[in-house]
């Protein structure tokens, strides 16, 4: 966490490794707040920018989990067993998504 009250554009564009564009973009989809205009200078209050630094940081880009590639010459129990292997991966990718969305959840908040 950060001990400053807020950044401006161009720090917190350096933290979360965005253009400023991109985060005068967050700014106006709701995702950033833009507190003050201190002198022309807009800031940002810094626990939001270090929320989607973190974000950023534990969400990886989502891979549909492998799927086995089904031939009809498996019997019942190689297609039981492709069948957990794919309950398992879902799973997996079920939790992954419960733990982040206390993440996005903060944010957006």
């Amino acid at each position: 966490m950060s001990e400053k009250e807020s950044y401006t554009v161009s720090e917190a564009a350096e933290i979360l490794g965005y253009s400023t564009r991109q985060v005068y973009r967050k700014i106006s989809d709701g995702a950033l707040t833009q507190i003050d205009k201190d002198g022309g200078v807009v800031r940002i209050p810094a626990h939001e920018v270090d929320a989607l630094a973190l974000a950023n940081k534990t969400v990886v880009e989502p891979q549909e989990p492998e799927q086995p590639e089904y031939e009809p010459s498996h019997d019942a129990e190689t297609v039981i067993k492709m069948q957990a292997e794919r309950i398992a991966a879902l799973e997996r990718e079920l939790e992954r998504k419960r733990l982040i969305q206390p993440i996005f959840s903060e944010i957006l908040c």
